[in-house]
């Protein structure tokens, strides 16, 4: 499966934009409260909107690299990343694909950790 350049931007614009969507105050919040939280920054709940871009550029670098693989791109394998620590999820067919799975993602630029989940499918 090859991802175009465009796909790959919009895809990471509608995941920055998801992952900032609910941060904000509550619509009952007034405007005082508003401008106060608007002057104290982010509050500790949501993402920095820097590092949800790094998450999402993590997330499809090793979505590709999954998919570039010949042994793995069969394999519905799911990729969640929070500040760096991935979560693989899914099913592949033998330990030693999980392996080759959670050594991919580990390769990818900014992964700090690799919480492999998948499940062997025999």
């Amino acid at each position: 499966m090859r991802t175009s350049p465009r796909l790959a931007t919009v895809l990471l614009a509608a995941i920055g934009a998801l992952s900032l969507a609910g941060c904000g105050p509550g619509e009952d919040a007034g405007i005082d409260d508003m401008l106060d939280t608007a002057i104290a920054g982010p509050s500790g709940s949501c993402p920095a909107p820097g590092q949800a871009w790094a998450d999402a550029s993590i997330t499809l670098r090793i979505l590709s690299a999954l998919a570039a693989d010949p042994a793995l791109r069969a394999w519905r394998i799911g990729v969640d990343t929070v500040d760096g620590k991935v979560v693989l999820h899914g099913r592949v067919p033998s330990g030693p694909m999980r392996e080759r799975a959670t050594r991919l993602a580990l390769a990818v630029p900014g992964v700090t950790l690799v919480d492999s989940l998948l499940d062997i499918h025999s």
